[in-house]
């Protein structure tokens, strides 16, 4: 009988750990995203959704560098989702490797801490990609604070070349009118 009771003990010990692991699972995961603007697979798709929503390209001086931003975005867009499809195979990869990790010897253990580490190294090396495009992305907008900046002076040394110019071409008499 004691022997029973500590195979049942040893059971529900068992039973016990394995739905804190389910627990502990649920409560891991990130929230779900709700896949806003997730359709823009590709490039032209993502670049035809950003015009469509900020506007097509006038034809200006500053049209290569609006097209050059419109692009970024949409590569933006893009990588955003295929970062979500990628999350969630990640996410599943983790639930596989927990499961199997239980269920293994010494031997299988060391193989799956060596796919593990694979697979957290080219993770790693997603998140480079993603820092790239968030740098990218803050260098647009450094580069469009500059460039507004730089028109801003110019257009006043325009003003003020315009105005003195003027003013040297216009001979100040101190006389009063004749009619």
């Amino acid at each position: 009988m004691i022997d029973q009771a500590r195979k049942q003990d040893s059971l529900i010990r068992a039973i016990n750990e394995g739905l804190e692991n389910s627990i502990g699972l649920m409560e891991s995961l990130p929230l779900k995203d709700n896949r806003i603007l997730g359709e823009l697979r590709n490039f032209q798709e993502s670049y035809n959704k950003t015009l469509a929503l900020y506007g097509s390209i006038p034809k200006s001086k500053e049209q290569g560098l609006q097209m050059l931003h419109d692009k970024i975005v949409a590569e933006s867009l893009q990588m955003t989702s295929k970062v979500e499809d990628y999350s969630k195979v990640q996410e599943e990869n983790a639930v596989k490797i927990s499961i199997q990790a239980r269920q293994t010897s010494p031997k299988g253990a060391a193989r799956i801490q060596a796919e593990t580490s694979a697979k957290i190294l080219h993770t790693l090396n997603q998140l480079l990609k993603i820092n790239g495009q968030l740098l990218k992305l803050q260098s647009q907008n450094l580069a469009m604070r500059n460039k507004y900046s730089k028109d801003s002076v110019s257009n006043y040394q325009n003003v003020n070349s315009d105005l003195n110019s003027s003013f040297k071409g216009f001979n100040p008499e101190m006389k009063l009118i004749k009619f």
